[in-house]
């Protein structure tokens, strides 16, 4: 690689990156290359997103990882939505379980429910 190496990267340094620029209310960072850093699958959720078209927000998450990031990195798989989608979306069951499972802060267990008197 000309610029770098894909090993500078890893899921704490993208999700520091990503949380610094845009500020996510959710965020999950998932190394799929085997943790050599040339992969990654990353779910963004956040309200700035809204009105924001999707190829928008794909170069928002380009811009906060920077440059050397488009060089090192050789897959970068990026889901970008807000709230409202990211709830539609979750309770649909469109997310890899890989994903909802590094979501941080991570999915609260249902709680159970109590019968008011």
């Amino acid at each position: 690689m000309a610029a770098g190496t894909a090993s500078e990267w890893s899921e704490s340094r993208v999700r520091g990156l990503v949380t610094e620029k845009l500020t996510p209310t959710r965020l999950a960072v998932v190394d799929d290359s085997g943790g050599c850093g040339a992969s990654f699958s990353v779910l963004i959720v956040s309200d700035a997103f809204k009105g924001v078209p999707i190829m928008q927000r794909q170069r928002l998450v380009h811009d906060a990882l920077g440059a050397k990031a488009m060089t090192d990195i050789h897959a970068l798989s990026i889901k970008a939505v807000t709230g409202e989608q990211f709830d539609k979306r979750l309770a649909e069951g469109k997310f890899a379980a890989a994903l909802v499972a590094a979501l941080v802060p991570p999915m609260a267990a249902a709680a159970p429910t109590e019968a008011v008197a």
